[in-house]
């Protein structure tokens, strides 16, 4: 995965050019939670992001965005390489389920 690309991008712009449409206010608004609640990096939160799309059939869906951020929050995942370890691992989860 590429540092600068996640480390740059806004996330809102992040997850539009990923799924290459618009995001609706209530996305917008449940971003902006996140970022005040959790306070991840911006590399953390576009790699949650990008997790939570991956898994979640290019959905942002509330419960499941604060669910993974909690988790990352309490274990302790506060840098883009522990984001993509963790986001690896769900993935891989998912991935045999």
């Amino acid at each position: 995965m590429d540092f600068q690309k996640y480390s740059w991008s806004d996330p809102v712009a992040f997850v539009e050019e990923l799924r290459d449409k618009t995001m609706t206010a209530e996305e917008k608004n449940l971003i902006a939670t996140v970022i005040l609640e959790y306070r991840f990096s911006r590399e953390v939160l576009n790699v949650l992001l990008e997790l939570i799309l991956t898994i979640n059939d290019q959905t942002l869906h509330p419960t499941i965005v604060h669910s993974i951020a909690s988790n990352w929050k309490k274990g302790g995942i506060v840098d883009f390489k522990s984001a993509v370890y963790e986001a690896n691992q769900l993935i891989d989860y998912f991935k045999q389920t």
